[in-house]
């Protein structure tokens, strides 16, 4: 954390790669992403508009990965759904935000009629069912209590 504070976040060149690499999660091995939103968050009581820049990155990233729906993207896209998760877990994103992304998951590029198939939600392809399952996993458990819940 002191490191990340020293560096020089007035310099266009150096805040927009330091934001690259909060961003891109999916270098990270999955069990640190944790870590990475730990930080991220301490961060942002020292520059604000660090956390804005990367979570609207993350989501940027999620949204791609359901237009583009390549099997090489599938880690890069399991990672970031994951962090996405641990950020609302740091309160860096709001409930509104995982409910959203959750009905993309589900329902972008859907096709009502069966005797066409979507090509970007073929019928035998459950990636993004794993992808709303991994989000849930990761901070679905504080929707049962607080704020969020529902009577």
């Amino acid at each position: 954390m002191r490191l990340m504070r020293k560096l020089d976040w007035n310099s266009p060149e150096m805040s927009a790669y330091s934001i690259k690499c909060l961003t891109a999660v999916h270098n990270l091995k999955y069990f640190n992403i944790r870590c990475l939103a730990n930080l991220l968050a301490g961060l942002v009581a020292y520059q604000e508009e660090v956390g804005t820049k990367v979570v609207d990155g993350v989501l940027e990233d999620i949204r791609l990965g359901m237009e583009v729906n390549l099997p090489k993207f599938n880690q890069r896209r399991v990672a970031q759904v994951k962090y996405l998760g641990e950020l609302y877990n740091y309160r860096m994103v709001e409930s509104s935000d995982i409910f959203k992304v959750l009905y993309s998951l589900i329902s972008f590029g859907v096709s009502m009629d069966p005797n066409e198939p979507s090509p970007l939600d073929p019928p035998d392809h459950l990636f993004r069912i794993r992808l709303a399952c991994v989000l849930l996993e990761t901070c679905g458990t504080y929707f049962s209590s607080g704020t969020s819940k529902r009577n």
